[in-house]
């Protein structure tokens, strides 16, 4: 699927406010960590690095699972500069409608270089659920930024 989830995945009409004891989802932290899990570059001192499990790729970066210092598991979209977003939540909290993560980040610009020349400074809308079934749903909309605005 385009940006590295399934917009129609089953499971996203869960109800809203209901939770699911032991997500399904969870068991990406039952295998060890290898090197190839962690993002090229990660600004954080509060995610665990060593729980880092990726999830897919986006436009601006990729998309992981973690755990934070406090043990609480989240939702990460890490860009290709190491800034990250995360929406966390107690392991017994995880929402049955899937837990959601919004995030706006300026696309890198292709160079010359690439064969391709840019078309102007853009932006990326992202809006992704991780699913209790470990599965993402949401979508990924680049958007051209006004210079003017």
């Amino acid at each position: 699927a385009e940006g590295g989830f399934n917009a129609e995945a089953p499971g996203a009409q869960g109800s809203p406010g209901a939770t699911v004891d032991t997500p399904a989802a969870l068991q990406i932290f039952d295998r060890e960590q290898v090197p190839s899990d962690l993002p090229p570059v990660l600004h954080s001192v509060r995610l665990r690095e060593t729980t880092l499990r990726p999830l897919g790729p986006t436009a601006t970066g990729a998309l992981y699972a973690a755990r934070d210092v406090d043990d609480r598991v989240c939702l990460v979209h890490v860009d290709t500069q190491g800034s990250y977003a995360a929406s966390c939540v107690w392991q017994r909290a995880f929402p049955a409608d899937g837990l959601l993560l919004r995030v706006s980040s300026p696309v890198p610009v292709r160079g010359p270089d690439t064969g391709s020349l840019p078309t102007g400074p853009q932006a990326s809308d992202l809006e992704v659920r991780w699913m209790p079934d470990g599965s993402l749903t949401g979508q990924e909309n680049p958007t051209p930024l006004d210079p003017d605005s």
